[in-house]
């Protein structure tokens, strides 16, 4: 049994991979209840995952003597300082890098500190190569191209490579400074956001126009779909990757977006809607390069920027590949996968649903030591059909924890998609998100291109259409009996459900189907302003304090 551990930036995480297959794994900030568990900073990548690594032991029954080996996903010794001026002491200063790479190099002693036989067996591991591992050994293709797109690994910041049985090859690399996550980073601050905002970015560019901020743009990331070039390059100055600040952005684009403005102004639209455009024809260059360097059909993909599930659903649909793999947790909380998987190498599928666990007993436990009213039901899909399509609001709380962003049945918030105001209660009551982000939908596999504008003549060609990864326009004669989960642009994430994968989650959507019609339910994550909810305590807890008017914890149902 081996140990995968991402900690090294952000989105700390440990997983344990054993008889031919990944056991368990689970991100830090679903202990912590931090999100992202921890900022990257230049003085913490010795701190190590620790409540994620024992909750992974104790779940298989393990202990650190027990295992064989150590994977971390960050190579020392390669950064070096960068050019352009950084904040003091910060990453690529020369004071910073050394203090990084001091830290790096502690993992070793953080390791054996708490176990011995750990730091004899640590292995640092090339960190887009932990990326390559998470995507390609899951996935269902015996031979693949390999993209990897983030912010930064040791020094690349995107990574072209094939995959065969077991077997990864790396072929070319971009590196720093052309980084489309680091500029991803650099345009949230800029809109008013977090530099860990993407997310809200990818939201607000559909409320967009991209032409004003286009020249801009073009001139901030160049684009070059030919052979021979780099697929894509970017002005760091302007970008102001190191600098912490906009001032190169605000050059571009004018004033940044004060806490008084709102994000939907057209100007600021305007640069969302810009970027993910600009960054749609970059990852389709980069696409083509590596279609004519393998020769393959099929590509897998991961990295925090294969997050991005517009411009996913544009590869799908106009890239030169027939099918795409990307994994639950492509950004770098994957890493501790892919980690664990290149020191025990293991072809196979990877559930999304990865993480720890709580049976009925110990649900019925953490219910009994709360104060709150509870009954337990003959059939918990049922129930929560009937509250949902009575309008309610409805927590659900499943067996073990999703690896990776997305809420896909496990630890959801569920609604009726056919009323636009419980799209606007569910922000009101428990979300508290900006207006303009967009609420997804699971929908039955069967009846997902009734709904939705799949590819037409590529059936399959995602594979990674229950991972809620992809964004797909809504059918015309649709979108006015699902306003909840239609997006200002006309297009909806969606996670395709299959009885097969997900039996009583599918059961919930087709009860739903008989009451109302429609195959498909408003899901997103069941968290409010923190990580989601991990335990039965957790979600105890978002229930009592948030507006929900329903809970559904295994077969147990809690009601306002």
């Amino acid at each position: 049994m081996v140990l995968g551990i991402n900690a090294a930036y952000h989105d700390s995480c440990a997983a344990l991979v054993g008889d031919g297959k990944v056991l368990v794994a689970l991100e830090e900030e679903r202990c912590t209840r931090v999100k992202h568990a921890k900022p990257a900073r230049v003085d913490n990548p010795d701190q190590l995952p620790w409540r994620a690594i024992q909750s992974c032991l104790e779940w298989v029954g393990a202990n650190p003597a027990d295992l064989q080996a150590v994977g971390y996903s960050l190579l020392p010794g390669v950064r070096r300082p960068s050019a352009e001026k950084g904040d003091e002491g910060g990453f690529g200063t020369p004071a910073g890098e050394a203090e990084f790479e001091r830290r790096l190099c502690g993992v070793r002693r953080a390791l054996a500190e708490r176990e011995a036989c750990l730091g004899e067996r640590l292995r640092y591991l090339p960190h887009h190569l932990c990326h390559a591992a998470s995507a390609f050994y899951p996935s269902p293709f015996e031979e693949a191209a390999v993209l990897v797109v983030d912010g930064i690994g040791e020094d690349a910041t995107a990574w072209l490579g094939r995959g065969r049985g077991c077997a990864l090859e790396a072929l070319e690399e971009i590196h720093y400074p052309h980084s489309l996550g680091l500029l991803w980073e650099r345009a949230a601050v800029y809109l008013g956001f977090t530099a860990y905002d993407a997310p809200k970015v990818m939201g607000l560019a559909a409320y967009g126009d991209p032409g004003p901020a286009w020249p801009a743009m073009t001139r901030l990331l160049q684009v070059a779909d030919v052979p021979g070039c780099s697929p894509f390059r970017l002005d760091p100055e302007l970008a102001g990757l190191r600098s912490g600040g906009v001032a190169g952005l605000e050059q571009l684009f004018g004033p940044r977006r004060r806490p008084d403005e709102p994000p939907e102004f057209p100007r600021f639209a305007a640069v969302a809607a810009a970027l993910q455009r600009r960054t749609e024809e970059a990852l389709l260059a980069l696409c083509r390069r590596l279609a004519r360097l393998t020769g393959a059909i099929n590509l897998t993909y991961a990295g925090g920027v294969a997050l991005n599930c517009a411009a996913n659903a544009r590869l799908e649909r106009e890239g030169p590949f027939e099918a795409m793999y990307i994994p639950s947790a492509a950004h770098d909380a994957g890493t501790a996968v892919g980690a664990a998987l290149l020191l025990s190498p293991a072809r196979g599928p990877v559930s999304p649903f990865a993480g720890p666990g709580w049976e009925g007993e110990e649900m019925l436990a953490a219910l009994s030591a709360s104060d709150l009213p509870f009954r337990e039901v003959a059939d918990p899909a049922e129930a929560a059909a009937e509250l949902l399509a009575a309008g309610k609001l409805v927590g659900w709380f499943q067996g073990r924890t999703e690896l990776g962003p997305r809420a896909l049945g496990h630890r959801s918030l569920l609604a009726d998609p056919r009323n636009l105001a419980l799209r606007h209660e569910l922000n009101r009551r428990v979300k508290h998100r900006e207006p303009f982000r967009p609420f997804a939908a699971a929908v039955l596999e069967e009846a997902a291109e009734d709904w939705f504008q799949l590819p037409n003549g590529r059936p399959g060609a995602s594979a990674s259409r229950d991972l809620m990864l992809l964004a797909y326009p809504v059918e015309s004669q649709a979108r006015p009996l699902i306003p909840a989960v239609v997006h200002r642009d006309g297009t909806c994430r969606i996670q395709s459900v299959s009885r097969r994968d997900h039996p009583l989650f599918h059961r919930l959507i087709q009860a739903f189907a008989r009451r109302t019609s429609v195959p498909l339910v408003l899901n997103t994550s069941f968290n409010d302003s923190e990580p989601i909810v991990h335990t039965p305590e957790d979600a105890l807890s978002t229930y009592r304090k948030s507006g929900l008017d329903a809970l559904v914890m295994g077969r147990y149902l809690l009601c306002s």
